[in-house]
């Protein structure tokens, strides 16, 4: 059955998630982008209040955009890391597999696909699909990057989505689908079969950078559930 992950930007809200049905707590801080990571102290805090009764995922912002920054004295379950603007820089997966490297082994790295990936000048889907493997990672998620110009079904018909989740699936590779997806998206992209529906607009009253609400995440997994 598909699982719920839920991004989070405080130890409070974590909890919240928690009791609202998330399978999964991913930490970000959403001012800083579509995977911006927060700050090591918040990452820390939410990672002891979920004291392993869910996995934990860290934001780690983008491959571009600076050293990475994480606690070392907890563990957590994933990491994902952005390729925004390294669809111009021909030795990205040379840097994409030092970064990876920098992370603990025990640590699943999540490899991200953009469906605007000519917007932000990320590499393509595909092209990061060949290479995620190479760098170990056992999951992909196909996100968008910029959050207010459409979701993921503004980029992907639903022949080419269906053709690449089959394409991570035989890649042994787990598939998540996110970007701006709301409660009303769910049924059409359960359809696609995905791992996990990833999401943090639609767990919030009004922006995605409002406070998550504990019964719109229950919405959101009862309707998985359902």
């Amino acid at each position: 059955m598909t699982k719920l992950l839920v991004s989070v930007r405080s130890a409070d809200e974590a909890l919240t998630a928690l009791a609202g049905g998330a399978d999964l707590i991913d930490v970000k801080e959403p001012r800083n982008g579509a995977l911006g990571a927060a700050d090591e102290q918040v990452q820390r805090e939410i990672i002891q209040a979920i004291h392993g009764r869910a996995p934990c995922s860290l934001a780690l912002g983008e491959l571009l955009g600076g050293p990475l920054t994480f606690p070392t004295d907890v563990p957590f379950a994933f990491a994902k890391i952005g390729l925004a603007g390294c669809g111009r820089l021909e030795t990205w997966p040379v840097r994409w597999g030092e970064a990876w490297r920098a992370l603990p082994r025990e640590t699943t790295r999540v490899a991200v696909a953009y469906a605007d990936w000519r917007t932000c000048a990320a590499p393509a889907p595909d092209e990061i699909l060949q290479h995620a493997a190479q760098c170990e990672c056992c999951v992909l998620l196909l996100d968008t990057f910029d959050k207010s110009a459409g979701n993921l079904f503004a980029y992907w018909n639903s022949p080419s989505l269906s053709r690449f989740i089959d394409s991570i699936h035989r890649a042994n590779m787990l598939a998540v689908l996110a970007g701006s997806l709301t409660l009303n998206d769910f049924p059409a992209a359960i359809a696609f079969s995905p791992d996990y529906l990833a999401v943090r607009g639609a767990a919030c009253v009004g922006e995605r950078q409002s406070d998550i609400e504990q019964h719109r995440v229950r919405a959101l997994a009862d309707r998985l559930a359902g």
